[in-house]
């Protein structure tokens, strides 16, 4: 009779067990391996990892089949699992140096048929939702630059009339440092007759209201002063359906007064049109001069039988009469009609002339 083939118990158990891995880890659509945490060597890859790195790679050192080094790779897990941290697991991401792809990877020590602990690692590729996450990133720095580096003052107010947040130019047209702005009330920072006309404008905006987004009123910064500016809102809702307005503000207070400079300037020609005397003329002009240039003294000279005499003047307490001889060498104003060009002279306390 011939002999039967005889056949371990415990290696035929090990082997159907190492099939039930096999087929189980095959089943999974991401890469997995184990390997022997004293050797590196690679004890089994499922068919994605084979995929990826090569069906040959069993027996191979794990640092060089994944990251193509000669050694124990210098961020190996092994002491988060291991020792002390046996039964833990342990979630890191990490970009392969060799496939340049971004995985997130879930490491774990198991108990491998033959009851020895070996590294088990699941690696989920993450590689588009890095790109997401930087695309988004660069888009949220580029946002904040343009935002910060605004000409307009960029603020968002909540529902309780509170900032919470604004840019370093708001804080420039507000006079106050950020920290002082944000979580106070915005209607602090309005003068009086300005108050009830944004706060109108505000909750019947909150409200859903069709009211114009762009108007204009004053501000009062810190240090007292009043400001013109045009504000630009919207209304919008945050993630958690929150509503905000989201404003840009910007200050027209040099642009207010060039238009009612101008305006003077063009009301002063019509009316000098229609004067009828000399003396009108006089007093039209320095009106003009007053509200266009905003000087407290001023003076009208004309040229009588070669002497420059002070015809009309605004601003001096006492009664003047001024005669400059124009062959002489006293008189700021007899050097402008002797040549014809302006003068600007910082302090005429240090001029000889004056």
């Amino acid at each position: 009779m011939k002999g039967r083939e005889r056949h371990d118990p415990k290696e035929q158990e090990l082997k159907e067990e190492l099939e039930r891995l096999r087929s189980l880890f095959d089943g999974i659509d991401e890469p997995i391996y184990v390997s022997d945490p004293d050797t590196y060597e690679i004890l089994f890859a499922n068919k994605k990892l084979k995929e990826t790195f090569g069906e040959k790679i069993l027996g191979k050192k794990c640092y060089k089949v994944f990251q193509n080094l000669n050694k124990p790779c210098p961020f190996c897990t092994n002491k988060y699992i291991f020792g002390e941290n046996l039964g833990k697991t342990y979630i890191w991401e990490f970009q392969n140096r060799k496939n340049k792809r971004w995985y997130r990877c879930i490491d774990r020590a198991i108990k491998w048929p033959g009851g020895k602990y070996v590294r088990y690692e699941m690696a989920i590729d993450v590689t588009e939702h890095k790109l997401s996450d930087e695309i988004l990133r660069e888009r949220e720095e580029l946002f904040r630059s343009i935002v910060e580096n605004s000409h307009n003052g960029i603020l968002i107010i909540d529902d309780n009339f509170r900032f919470i947040y604004v840019n370093d130019e708001l804080s420039r047209i507000l006079g106050y440092p950020k920290e002082e702005i944000i979580g106070q009330d915005f209607r602090k920072f309005l003068d009086r007759e300005s108050k009830a006309l944004v706060k109108d404008r505000y909750l019947r905006r909150q409200r859903g209201e069709n009211v114009p987004s762009t108007y204009e009123f004053k501000i009062v910064q810190k240090n007292g002063n009043k400001r013109d500016v045009r504000i630009k809102s919207t209304v919008i809702k945050d993630r958690q359906g929150r509503v905000r307005t989201v404003a840009q503000i910007l200050d027209i207070t040099e642009h207010k007064l060039f238009e009612e400079r101008l305006s003077t300037i063009n009301m002063y020609g019509q009316k000098l049109n229609a004067a009828k005397s000399l003396k009108e003329i006089y007093r039209l002009t320095l009106d003009a001069v007053k509200k266009t240039l905003g000087f407290e003294h001023a003076g009208f000279l004309i040229i009588e039988k070669n002497v420059l005499r002070l015809a009309e003047y605004r601003g001096y307490p006492e009664p003047l009469d001024i005669k400059l001889p124009l062959n002489g060498r006293k008189g700021i104003t007899v050097r402008v009609v002797k040549t014809g060009k302006p003068v600007c002279i910082s302090d005429v306390r240090k001029e000889k002339a004056y």
